[in-house]
């Protein structure tokens, strides 16, 4: 198959290309949106996941492309999309949105991540099937290991769960994900 990845920062752009060459996917510079735009995002070297836009343009903003998955599809003749795995700090919907001809078309499988809004889990499934009705929905919490990721040097955390003798698992932690997928009609129940 062909994988194409999206990264607007051009930091982890440049972090990206050499694991893009080894492992032989594509690898695009700019993020996904609901329509063509530029943005203005701030790069946490400290945090490489967590560049966020920014809506003040100082001189510590960067700029970035922004392009919708059915403007991409268009430009690149794509003639199947299969699978949308989505990540992207909260713009997930913005991006679906820019991806209804997309999914009207190819009826592609989606795991979206549904955690970062309250309401996401809610208004991700409506959006979807307000594109395709005919989807089928599963949702799924993926616990951390606090040893590791954001709560990494919260010492009394640690403590607290060595203490009573917990795993270092975490279930309040962790993210949620929305699957999604076509049904044809003949196995819709």
């Amino acid at each position: 198959c062909r994988v194409i990845a999206f990264e607007m920062d051009q930091y982890n752009y440049e972090l990206s290309k050499k694991s893009a060459a080894e492992k032989n996917f594509t690898l695009e510079n700019f993020g996904l949106g609901s329509y063509n735009h530029k943005i203005n995002y701030v790069h946490l070297a400290d945090h490489i996941g967590g560049s966020h836009i920014c809506w003040d343009d100082d001189q510590n903003t960067l700029k970035a492309k922004i392009i919708s998955i059915d403007e991409y599809v268009r430009e690149k003749h794509l003639e199947s999309v299969d699978f949308i795995q989505l990540d992207t700090e909260g713009e997930e919907l913005e991006i679906l949105k820019g991806a209804v001809v997309t999914m009207s078309r190819f009826k592609p499988t989606l795991a979206i991540s549904a955690y970062h809004k309250r309401e996401d889990i809610f208004v991700l499934a409506q959006f979807i099937k307000s594109i395709r009705p005919d989807y089928e929905f599963a949702f799924r919490h993926y616990g951390i290991d606090i040893r590791f990721g954001s709560s990494r040097n919260n010492e009394p955390l640690h403590n607290f769960f060595r203490e009573y003798d917990l795993p270092m698992l975490a279930y309040g932690y962790g993210e949620s994900v929305l699957y999604a997928r076509w049904i044809p009609n003949e196995k819709r129940s």
